[in-house]
């Protein structure tokens, strides 16, 4: 079976990262409170150590999401986010990868076209720790209008997904991560944590 050009990508990124698979636990902690926000030994790909290679960027580190995995013929960008995060600051990570992305595919992936490119099914999760509990609506409010992600669909994403509900997130990567996270501690601001498993 043929490879899909979301795989192809994926592979070639662990082949030029191989140190850069993290646990969930590393991957979601705030860098600088050094909290957890998630607790697991998944192991994820820590997109934050990716470099653009374009020839004519010179600060080839840049604002990314911070994790990528590859499932069902998809790449999932994953950004952990405490509740005081900037629209601005969140939109141009996903652009940043995605340009990124596109460059990596230009110096190692030329058989990828432009057309192919911009046909990736491309995903967008932001997940965030949850402070005082808050109503339905304010949950609502949250998941379909913060940082104004879903201008993105059908642009440079196929779909994206806002989220500080403990058991969605746990949803979330039980799906991306075909069923292998079997357990999960969600961490929030003022009730320690929630603890899930399969």
């Amino acid at each position: 079976m043929m490879a899909s050009n979301e795989e192809l990508i994926y592979n070639k990124v662990l082949e030029l990262y191989p140190s850069s698979m993290k646990t969930l636990t590393e991957v979601s902690k705030n860098t600088t409170g050094d909290n957890k926000l998630l607790e697991s030994d998944y192991l994820t790909f820590d997109f934050d150590i990716v470099e653009n290679c374009h020839i004519s960027y010179t600060n080839r580190l840049h604002k990314s999401p911070d994790s990528l995995i590859y499932y069902n013929k998809a790449l999932y960008f994953v950004e952990f986010k405490e509740g005081n995060a900037c629209t601005l600051d969140i939109r141009a990570k996903i652009h940043e990868a995605v340009a990124t992305l596109h460059t990596i595919c230009v110096k190692y992936l030329p058989q990828i076209s432009r057309e192919d490119f911009f046909n990736l099914n491309i995903k967008y999760a932001v997940v965030m720790r949850k402070g005082n509990p808050s109503t339905f609506l304010n949950t609502l409010h949250i998941t379909k209008n913060k940082f104004h992600l879903k201008n993105l669909e059908g642009y440079l994403l196929k779909r994206t997904k806002v989220t500080n509900n403990p058991e969605d997130i746990f949803n979330l990567f039980r799906l991306i991560s075909d069923g292998n996270l079997v357990s999960l501690n969600v961490y929030n601001r003022e009730h320690g944590f929630e603890s899930f498993s399969a």
